[in-house]
């Protein structure tokens, strides 16, 4: 097969549209088009066409996982998932998780903190909760234990007390109501107990 035309891309004009033989046949970044020094009148094998388009996979893969994790922190597992369901090649997959966590765009550890920060500071729940909220996400238990190890007894029961706080309407300060409703949000009996007693007194 023969490069018979190359054009600049009219949406991206970063990117090039390769013609093979009158016809077009696929789209390459100007820098992927300097680097295998492709030019008009160039013969290309099927087997270079593949490598071009898996490297060409690679960095839109990566694109897209920089754009997935610029409105939030997230776990690997979330940008995995999130790759695989643009139907991004296994292997484009995992070289793409190896570059964003070889530059620190993602971390588990650093995610799990942050995520238990922003939720006790937005929306207070329980050492339970939180624990079930980040195994979902893909952190694996023992970064889940350690981080949520940092969170003491005393603050958990000010979690229990500002939920409470926000429900005291509803919950029509009856303490019967306040262990069942603490209980459904994962709270232990003993913090449970310490909650309502404070309120007693």
């Amino acid at each position: 097969m023969v490069i018979t035309k190359l054009t600049q891309g009219k949406k991206n004009k970063n990117r090039a549209n390769v013609y093979l033989d009158g016809q077009y046949s696929f789209s390459i970044s100007l820098d992927n088009l300097v680097s295998f020094s492709l030019k008009i009148g160039d013969t290309i094998s099927e087997e270079k066409i593949s490598e071009i388009k898996n490297v060409e996979g690679y960095l839109r893969a990566y694109d897209r996982a920089l754009t997935f994790i610029s409105y939030r922190k997230r776990s690997e597992k979330e940008v995995k998932d999130k790759l695989k369901s643009l139907e991004f090649e296994e292997d484009v997959v995992e070289k793409t998780m190896d570059r964003l966590k070889k530059n620190s765009f993602i971390d588990d550890v650093d995610f799990t903190l942050s995520w238990i920060i922003n939720r006790n500071r937005l929306k207070p729940t329980s050492r339970k909760i939180l624990f079930t909220e980040l195994y979902q996400k893909g952190i694996e238990k023992s970064i889940i234990e350690n981080e949520l190890a940092g969170i003491s007894n005393e603050e958990e029961v000010e979690n229990a007390k500002k939920i409470v706080a926000k429900k005291i309407i509803s919950l029509k300060n009856d303490p019967e109501k306040i262990k069942k409703y603490l209980y459904s949000k994962g709270f232990s009996w003993d913090m449970i107990k310490k909650v309502v007693n404070d309120k007693e007194e």
